[in-house]
């Protein structure tokens, strides 16, 4: 069975992004004579490195103007430590509270270790007492 490709030209957004592409691509010229290579534009030597990602990451994206900057990573501190403290601090962390905001279905929102008070994060890292009067 023969098939044939249809000569229709695309239309609608794909028409539209076919013509940003060949307007993208208009004035590329390509040398033959030359080997292809990847370049990491952000690197000083068009390298790639996890130094340089990170580094990036610190200026471009997360906040360091604060005095009391949260997100410089310690070395002496192990990453998954690092990120769950850095969740606690953002009040990040699956706490029943927060869970049954997102609409996971839960009976209670109480800790279900002391069912003293609501399980936020602020209760279950600083005001929890396993052993607190009853």
């Amino acid at each position: 069975m023969d098939l044939e490709r249809s000569s229709q030209e695309p239309s609608g957004r794909a028409g539209g992004e076919l013509q940003s592409l060949s307007e993208l691509i208009l004035g590329v010229v390509l040398n033959a004579e030359k080997k292809d290579s990847w370049r990491w534009a952000p690197g000083s030597n068009g390298i790639f490195t996890t130094k340089d990602l990170s580094d990036m990451i610190n200026l471009r994206i997360l906040p360091t103007s604060d005095a009391n900057c949260e997100t410089l990573h310690n070395n002496l501190v192990p990453k998954k430590v690092e990120v769950f403290v850095w969740r606690a601090k953002k009040s990040r962390l699956p706490v029943l509270v927060k869970l049954d905001k997102r609409g996971v279905d839960r009976n209670s929102v109480r800790c279900p270790l002391c069912d003293d008070d609501v399980e936020t994060v602020n209760h279950s890292l600083i005001h929890f007492s396993m052993f607190g009067a009853k």
